[in-house]
């Protein structure tokens, strides 16, 4: 057995010349009875089931809970680094608009979705998630709500251990900026078992960076499902109608998903005005009690998470930006197949793509033909897909395909 000794620690009666830390049996002062804690100081405790360090985020639980080494956070692009679709000048519908990974839901007015530059006084975060009311809606009633909202594959999130007595504390940590000193919401909710749980959280200070901090309990209710659907999803509300908050707040409590309980206590009115704005950024969820310092992962790796969700096949130029080999199958019958930097989350990732007037050119038999988009993807599976359409070609002919806008963009997406 090994130990640890320490030399010239004196008890409080000051007969003992050592203390001797065994990791099978607790502290040990020669000669004396065992020691259950030693106090180092103000803030940092030595017990026999770890290192307790007040305030500085070393503790035995997130020590325990693998919260120090290895990945952390389980939110891809936290701090809004990737931004394939581009930013989003305005829309009156719900999906994925700007920065990667995260959707939004609106019930009216217009807003422009952007990696926006954070700042000066946030130095460690360049961009963040900017969300700007551009044409004002009517205040939510009903069902209506305004959010943002991050998904989870059950895959990922096994390690929380949910639907057993071991079902871990997980601590959501993010920096926010609001014109408006409002309560908002962070509420998550489980698909499986139809479990949802809600905290609340003030903007103090309007225009100011604010770092919230939110810790839940585990859910020993239910399990989360092993698989690539949705197992998990964070969302923050702006504004909600009364359908959602007629009810009995939920304050940090896993409960059976009820509507009129979601948000109690939200007070948010964001979009009711062009004036308002929403920053997010540095975005960590990670198992533990305590938020520690932000994971930062590099652009290159970042990039490659995101693309099991959204992979960008061409962004356009005037004329070029090359996309890829063609064949005309029969005529007028053009097929290209593109094969994925990155496999797909399922099988059958969706063509999105912008289309307009001669915004994609194909060059074959020393001449070129254009067309406004293209028909339809075929044959898609994790690992690539064929796209189709009817530009004038010969059957057998062999082509270039690529941009002639600056407008094109064709990506592939797989979300949840």
């Amino acid at each position: 057995m090994s130990t640890l000794k320490v030399n010239k620690l004196r008890d409080t009666a000051g007969s003992a010349d050592a203390i001797t830390l065994d990791p099978n049996g607790g502290a040990v002062l020669a000669g004396v009875t065992t020691v259950t804690s030693v106090k180092v100081g103000a803030a940092v405790t030595i017990t026999e089931s770890g290192i307790e360090a007040s305030g500085i985020g070393i503790t035995c639980a997130n020590i325990n809970g693998t919260q120090i080494g290895g990945r952390r956070n389980i939110v891809i692009n936290g701090k809004a680094q990737i931004n394939q679709r581009g930013d989003s000048t305005g829309n009156t519908s719900s999906g994925y608009y700007g920065p990667d990974r995260f959707e939004t839901s609106v019930y009216g007015g217009t807003f422009s979705h952007s990696a926006a530059a954070s700042g000066s006084t946030l130095s460690e975060f360049p961009k963040c998630f900017r969300i700007d009311c551009t044409s004002a809606a009517s205040a939510a009633s009903g069902s209506n709500e305004i959010k943002i909202g991050y998904l989870m594959e059950g895959q990922d999130v096994q390690h929380l251990q949910y639907g057993s007595s071991s079902a871990k504390s997980i601590t959501l940590s993010f920096y926010v900026r609001s014109n408006k000193t409002e309560t908002y919401t962070a509420w998550f909710y489980r698909p499986d078992g139809a479990r949802h749980n809600a905290v609340n959280f003030s903007v103090s200070a309007a225009n100011t960076w604010e770092k919230k901090i939110i810790t839940i309990v585990g859910d020993t209710t239910s399990a989360i499902n092993d698989d690539n659907t949705m197992g998990f999803k964070i969302d923050w509300i702006l504004a909600s109608g009364s359908d959602y908050k007629s009810g009995s707040a939920l304050n940090g409590s896993w409960a059976n998903l009820s509507s009129a309980n979601r948000y109690v206590g939200n007070t948010g009115t964001f979009g009711e005005s062009t004036d308002d704005v929403f920053d997010i950024t540095g975005i960590q969820f990670e198992v533990g009690t305590q938020a520690t310092a932000f994971e930062h992962r590099s652009y290159g790796e970042e990039l490659k998470l995101c693309e099991r969700y959204c992979e960008t096949i061409l962004v356009g130029e005037s004329n070029g930006a090359y996309m890829n080999n063609t064949v005309a199958y029969a005529n007028n019958a053009l097929y290209t197949i593109i094969r994925f930097r990155t496999p797909k989350r399922a099988t059958d990732p969706t063509l999105v793509q912008t289309t307009g007037t001669d915004y994609y050119k194909l060059y074959r038999a020393n001449g070129s033909t254009t067309a406004t988009g293209f028909t339809a993807a075929n044959w898609p599976n994790t690992h690539g897909s064929a796209i189709y359409n009817s530009m004038t070609c010969t059957e057998g002919q062999s082509g270039l395909l690529g941009s002639n806008n600056v407008n094109a963009l064709l990506l592939f997406t797989s979300e949840l």
